[in-house]
């Protein structure tokens, strides 16, 4: 794998700003809180996580609700990526399988948007392939917060 030294805020702008027409569709807002932070990644695949979980925070959230992407940088060691959103959540029972290769594990979108059940395995290989850790926590309100911690060197 081809790691260079990425601004990583710029990299999350971009793909917010892809998906940017997605999220007009259904009046959601997408916001962002992020920090400059050079980090070592494999740019194409890093952007395929961010923009298959964005794609998903849209397609999960109701009309028009709000999407949040932070840039943290954590620690010395660490950098986080939270994407939080307001949608209708993952129900207990897939919680377990979330990141496992289980097509069986998927659901419609809040306008009946199809989902493959594959993104996430796919995210999962990716963020091991960066010694990262990637996992899922809910969301006071409702929905879903996806985690994404890269090390920083």
């Amino acid at each position: 794998m081809n790691k260079i030294d990425t601004e990583l805020d710029k990299l999350i702008l971009e793909s917010v700003t892809l998906l940017q027409y997605k999220a007009n569709e259904k009046s959601q807002q997408l916001i962002t809180d992020l920090k400059s932070v050079p980090i070592p990644i494999s740019r194409e695949k890093i952007r395929r996580v961010l923009d298959n979980l964005l794609s998903n925070a849209i397609k999960f959230s109701s009309p028009a609700s709000e999407i949040s992407i932070q840039l943290l940088d954590s620690d010395e060691n660490t950098i986080q990526i939270r994407i939080a959103d307001n949608g209708i959540g993952i129900p207990e029972e897939f919680k377990a399988k979330l990141f496992d290769l289980n097509p069986q594990i998927r659901r419609e979108g809040t306008f009946g948007e199809e989902s493959f059940g594959l993104g996430l395995y796919i995210c999962k290989q990716i963020i091991d392939q960066h010694i990262g850790k990637i996992w899922i926590e809910n969301n006071i309100n409702q929905g879903t917060i996806f985690i994404i911690e890269l090390p920083k060197k």
